[in-house]
């Protein structure tokens, strides 16, 4: 059984919250509105006006968790290299590629978290070398 839990970008003060973090501010009383996925589909969960990011249930090749709005590399093909972001489309976490969603919980690949859409969305953009 996949362990649910989150975590959340703070938008004014760009920093993100941890689980533990994100418990401590339910406990002291913050608001929250949260709208699952199933209201509206590829609405991103919120508290208050912060977008809140499920944990896949899925870790990268180094340990980490993977999260949506994570910025994930990707070897495939045994030598192809793709950056990707974690999505939730259709109700499976996915790969963002520009042509496909591709189901993350298929891939045999060495995945990385290499950064996340709110601290590093330059990892997205295309560099021209």
């Amino acid at each position: 059984m996949r362990e649910i839990k989150f975590r959340a970008w703070d938008t004014e003060n760009k920093k993100m919250y941890t689980v533990d973090e994100l418990h401590n501010l339910w406990e002291i009383g913050t608001p929250v509105a949260v709208y699952q996925h199933s209201i509206k589909p590829d609405v991103l969960l919120r508290i208050d006006n912060n977008p809140l990011m499920q944990y896949t249930g899925l870790k990268d090749k180094n340990g980490k968790e993977i999260y949506e709005g994570d910025i994930v590399k990707e070897t495939y093909n045994k030598k192809e290299l793709r950056i990707s972001e974690v999505g939730f489309k259709n109700g499976s976490f996915v790969l963002l590629t520009p042509n496909q969603f591709i189901e993350i919980g298929n891939l045999k690949n060495d995945i990385e978290v290499i950064g996340n859409i709110y601290e590093n969305p330059d990892l997205l953009t295309p560099h021209k070398e």
